[in-house]
């Protein structure tokens, strides 16, 4: 399910994962002017959900004609960061914030 919400006061929107008619993860992003999530999360035992998710964000980028999709981010799960690796997310230094502890800054070209 895909729906607008203010999120630090612009304009996001997210896809909610839904599972037995309850959301169990969501994943916030910017669409304008790039493809910027700013938000990842899953319920607990509902990590299995993060990656329709993500992958839902980068067809909706490709589809839109976008060439990549950055993932900006805090979160400790060293599982989230697996993930995005293997989907070809790469570290990225494009933000002063990306040296913060336990930031997320990475971004996959397509």
């Amino acid at each position: 399910m895909k729906m607008g919400m203010d999120f630090n006061g612009t304009e996001s929107d997210s896809v909610i994962a839904i599972k037995d008619g309850d959301p169990v993860g969501i994943v916030m992003y910017n669409g304008k002017p790039s493809f910027k999530i700013n938000m990842i999360h899953a319920y607990p035992g509902h990590d299995d959900v993060i990656e329709p998710m993500l992958k839902s964000i980068i067809s909706m980028a490709i589809f839109e004609g976008k060439d990549s999709v950055t993932v900006h981010s805090i979160g400790t799960n060293k599982a989230l960061n697996d993930l995005l690796y293997g989907l070809g997310f790469r570290n990225t230094t494009d933000c002063p914030c990306c040296q913060r502890e336990e930031a997320i800054h990475m971004m996959i070209h397509f």
